[in-house]
């Protein structure tokens, strides 16, 4: 984002993906600001006390806070919506302060979202609809991505094609780079997709396609020709290692590590590299840049339509399906770890928590979707992720969790299945 790589002072930035609750924002928010501090807090208030003593440090320098992918907090016509959204703009304004601040530097706050916040309550807010790219500049882009020649009328039908989003464009580029498919073969397999099986034929309900993820092109913003794209990318990934691996990867609801890739995929990491640097150069996976340690990352368009096609293409379904099960297995094992430094190290524990918060709630919605209860082998094991329920989640998620646990629990005795533990054999 060009605006933040230009910006000159000091810039923080917060990630709110799957975030859904005010108590998550203000803890993302702090651990951004102060990522070592060791005062954990789902209040308010610490937040803004921290933002007004960078402010008065910083009297020189402009700070820039950047909060990515606030659609959550976008507002609603429901009333959960617009409390949120109240409560969201309300902490906006705490951040921003007075207009006039004596000796203290000046605060933009930069929102992501793909809907127009309500913001009744904030002055000088300016909206910026991010655009297509126009055809120069994405022809610009289609050439610096090393592909080759082009022929010209060529180049005109993919660029049309892709309509200026920079992520098709350089799917395009990198089918182009590794030559799968030369300009005309692209075109060819687009205008004409391969055939794929689905699960079963007939008119899918609402709920069904809810349940079973049913990528859906109006929805996610892009037409069919889009779609036909990111098909394309996928489809022509040169191996079915690589196509599985995909499928894989998008159970992740965060960035990830090599090591956390392995786990999900069943390999040591030494043997994961290969298949998640295949995935980056062929732009399905990408790589922060601004951290110091290697994780790769997928784009939540590319995500949603990952996970359509291990939910409901037949010759995908067994892979996500035993990924599913390892990306549980892991991120079960991964709570009962947090749990143990519960009385040891709180602040540490919390933080691992949170930041992995969406994985564990996917770990826990795949248990309890599945045909059986999926908990640990060990009692002890499954009494310590209640523990660390208790100390990590608010009242109304507990007893979400616990209900629908419960409810397993119930339907598996009714139905006399052997409840399946998260330790594979050896």
């Amino acid at each position: 984002m060009e605006t933040v790589s230009k910006w000159p002072g000091r810039k923080f930035k917060a990630d709110f993906r799957e975030i859904t609750e005010m108590e998550d924002v203000h803890f993302h928010v702090l651990n951004a600001l102060a990522p070592d501090k060791t005062i954990i807090s789902f209040e308010t208030n610490p937040v803004v006390e921290l933002m007004q003593q960078l402010r008065e440090a910083e009297q020189h320098s402009d700070i820039l806070l950047l909060l990515d992918n606030v659609d959550k907090f976008s507002g609603g016509d429901d009333e959960a919506s617009t409390s949120l959204n109240a409560n969201f703009v309300t902490f906006l304004q705490g951040l921003l302060g007075p207009k006039y601040y004596p000796r203290k530097s000046k605060l933009k706050i930069l929102l992501t979202l793909r809907s127009t916040l309500r913001h009744a309550k904030l002055a000088n807010i300016a909206n910026h609809e991010v655009m297509a790219l126009e055809k120069a500049s994405s022809s610009v882009l289609l050439q610096n991505q090393r592909i080759g020649s082009v022929r010209e009328d060529k180049m005109e039908k993919l660029l049309q094609m892709c309509q200026g989003n920079p992520l098709i464009i350089k799917g395009m580029a990198a089918i182009l780079r590794q030559q799968i498919a030369d300009d005309i073969r692209i075109l060819e397999t687009i205008e004409q997709p391969p055939a794929v099986k689905p699960l079963e034929s007939g008119i899918v309900s609402a709920e069904e396609r809810r349940e079973r993820d049913v990528f859906d092109s109006q929805k996610e913003g892009i037409d069919k020709e889009q779609e036909s794209c990111l098909r394309k990318m996928f489809f022509s990934l040169p191996s079915q290692q690589l196509k599985d691996s995909a499928i894989s990867m998008s159970l992740f609801c965060r960035s990830f590590s090599v090591e956390s890739a392995a786990e999900v995929l069943g390999v040591d990491s030494s043997e994961a590299v290969i298949p998640l640097e295949g995935l980056r150069n062929s732009e399905v996976l990408m790589v922060d840049p601004d951290v110091k340690e290697l994780t790769y990352d997928i784009h939540p368009l590319v995500r949603r339509f990952l996970r359509s096609i291990g939910n409901n293409q037949k010759m995908f379904v067994k892979v996500y399906e035993k990924a599913k099960g390892r990306f549980h297995m892991y991120f079960m094992s991964k709570m009962v770890e947090i749990s143990k430094l519960l009385d040891k190290d709180y602040i540490n524990a919390f933080d691992n928590f949170d930041l992995n918060k969406p994985n564990f709630e996917l770990a826990l919605d795949i248990s309890f979707k599945s045909d059986h209860l999926l908990i640990p082998k060990e009692h002890h094991e499954s009494v310590m992720i209640f523990y660390l329920f208790e100390a990590m989640l608010d009242e109304k998620a507990r007893k979400n969790i616990f209900n629908c646990w419960t409810e397993k629990i119930r339907d598996d005795g009714k139905e006399g299945k052997v409840l399946l533990h998260t330790k594979e054999k050896s």
